[in-house]
């Protein structure tokens, strides 16, 4: 026999349980953020600043605050509180709730100060909506905005002016909650993992206060990582993640280096939770199908990967033989995508910008990972605890983190200015104080898979091209292949390279260069009684030689012959002209007698 009271006291403990659970569950938003109530994190949405735009309405893609809708019975439950403390307090500060696939304006109002959808402190915030079936006393009463069709939704924050000390022009909601809702059979519950964004602006407060706040990440791959950011202590910060670190360039081992300055870029979604799997399911392990490497006679070489689903790649080219990375390797990356041949190419130089030549064997390695994530930090003054990643889903093995902050730091580096091996340290990883971490970008990245080729050895390709510039003065000729050339302009010579089935190229660049301008023969006669000079006018920078021996432009000789000039201009190039002089004997004069 059951014991009634028995029976009524399970049911009680039951609901007690079932009540703490829903409770646990019920908001999106500020509870994520800000998990403690000794600690703070604020949302900032931005039309402008050093941490890029963010929920405003010319935040663009990359900025949005979405929340994506997975059935047309679902709301979205909206609460706020704005920090007026800030130097200009906003005017007129409104919402709007945008579909984004038609730009629809599906609901807008006044960010209210009381009433529906104001949170009042920190316990309505992390109570949530009490539209939830079992919310608490302390729960807040939402805006509720009822939705037109499935898809992303996104809500933005306008505002006359609120240019902060920073010269920002932001506003921070101390406490936010944007849960989306469904109703069915009498019963209304949370639908998490809804809300996110590719780039959550985000403030703290004051830069010595920590934050715990734990986001989740959801890469091209579909593969979903979690931070825990332990503790942090950034002040104005941002999250964003993507697939390369600080830059796209292409070049993974100078992409995901941590920097001077502020170089980041959002890619990835970015949740308060874990992302809804209905809309956002996980993605699968993949593996390599093919690779191959097809080097070009212009020394470049095109790296064709095949993969059974959407990851990532890293190609190291071993130029150095020596044991482990070396300054002349070179390292490439970027996405692949499944069942299509994926093309990565090297431009055939050096990690040091050296052409690689003709004939060289080098070694090529290939990773493929699946879910690689990079969180670029900027402004994060300190962090003292390390990071904490963990993956989510699907099911794998634990990760490492890895970074590179030697750009940093000085020589000799210490011990945490990198870690290529990767830390797994469960209390946290990638450590760095307030002179490392202010103004800078820090980058941290992991994988959650990854599984890597046999060394594959290569010969590049070149053609060899011998280049010789050759200056000479108008008139004189150069003996190229059997033919004496004597014309400006580029002469080559083609060969094919048995060994690598390129060209070999030997080309001469000819370049004439002028002689003085001076007739080369000149025919002068004059009486034994008259005086003559020869010669040219002096030029300024000439040079003259006589073959008499005398090194003026002019000469008065006084005796029949062949008088010789060589003048040499200003850049080396001789003239030669020739005179031939005759001297005439004047005939006797015989007087004429008259008769």
């Amino acid at each position: 026999m059951i014991n009634i009271k028995t029976n009524i006291g399970y049911k009680i403990i039951l609901t007690i349980i079932l009540y703490s659970i829903t409770l646990a569950l019920s908001a999106e938003g500020t509870k994520q953020l800000w998990p403690e109530e000794n600690q703070t994190c604020w949302i900032r949405p931005s039309k402008s600043g050093k941490y890029g735009k963010f929920a405003s309405p010319d935040a663009g893609t990359n900025g949005r605050l979405y929340i994506s809708i997975a059935n047309v019975n679902e709301k979205i439950n909206l609460g706020f509180n704005v920090n007026t403390t800030v130097a200009t307090p906003p005017v007129n500060l409104t919402y709007r709730i945008i579909l984004e696939s038609t730009n629809a304006v599906i609901q807008s109002g006044v960010v209210p100060s009381s009433g529906d959808g104001y949170i009042k402190n920190y316990e309505n915030a992390i109570a949530g909506p009490n539209v939830i079936s079992g919310s608490s006393a302390q729960a807040f009463k939402p805006i509720t905005v009822a939705v037109t069709q499935i898809g992303n939704y996104y809500i933005e924050f306008d505002w006359s002016n609120n240019i902060n000390n920073g010269g920002d022009d932001v506003v921070e909601l101390m406490y936010f909650d944007c849960t989306v809702s469904r109703k069915s059979g009498g019963v209304t519950t949370e639908k998490l993992g809804r809300l996110w964004s590719r780039n959550w602006v985000l403030n703290t407060n004051g830069y010595n206060n920590p934050t715990y706040s734990k986001l989740y990440v959801y890469s091209v791959d579909k593969i979903v990582t979690s931070i825990d950011l332990n503790g942090m202590k950034p002040w104005g910060f941002n999250i964003s993640c993507n697939a390369t670190g600080c830059y796209n360039t292409g070049n993974t081992t100078l992409d995901r280096r941590s920097v001077n300055g502020n170089h980041t870029y959002p890619q990835y979604q970015v949740f308060l939770n874990d992302p809804d799997i209905t809309l956002f399911p996980s993605g699968i392990l993949g593996s390599i199908t093919d690779i191959n490497a097809i080097p070009s006679c212009d020394g470049t070489v095109d790296f064709q990967i095949t993969a059974t689903k959407d990851g990532s790649a890293s190609i190291l080219v071993e130029i150095n033989p020596a044991p482990g990375i070396q300054p002349e390797d070179v390292t490439l990356g970027g996405n692949v995508q499944q069942n299509i041949i994926n093309h990565f190419y090297w431009n055939g130089m050096s990690g040091t910008g050296i052409p690689v030549s003709n004939g060289v064997e080098v070694t090529i390695s290939l990773t493929y990972i699946n879910g690689l994530t990079n969180l670029p930090l900027y402004d994060v003054e300190e962090n003292t605890n390390g990071i904490k990643a963990s993956l989510v889903r699907p099911t794998g093995s634990a990760f490492n983190t890895f970074w590179v902050d030697t750009l940093l730091y000085n020589k000799p580096y210490p011990v945490i200015a990198s870690n290529l091996s990767g830390c797994s340290n469960p209390s946290g990883c990638h450590t760095w104080t307030a002179t490392v971490g202010n103004e800078n970008t820090i980058n941290t990245w992991w994988y959650s898979h990854t599984s890597t080729s046999l060394p594959l050895k290569i010969t590049t390709k070149r053609n060899y091209l011998k280049n010789l510039n050759i200056t000479m003065c108008d008139g004189d000729s150069t003996l190229f292949y059997g033919t004496w050339v004597k014309s400006n302009g580029v002469y080559q010579e083609r060969m094919l390279s048995i060994l690598t089935g390129c060209d070999s190229i030997e080309q001469i660049t000819v370049v004439l260069l002028p002689k003085p301008s001076l007739p080369s023969v000149l025919n002068v006669e004059y009486c034994d009684y008259q005086t003559t000079t020869i010669g040219p006018n002096s030029n300024v920078g000439y040079t003259y030689l006589w073959n008499t021996g005398q090194t003026t432009s002019q000469i008065t000789p006084s005796v029949s012959g062949v008088y010789i000039l060589q003048t040499s201009g200003t850049n080396g190039c001789k003239t030669e002209s020739r005179y031939n002089l005759t001297i005439n004997k004047a005939y006797p004069v015989t007087p004429i007698e008259h008769y």
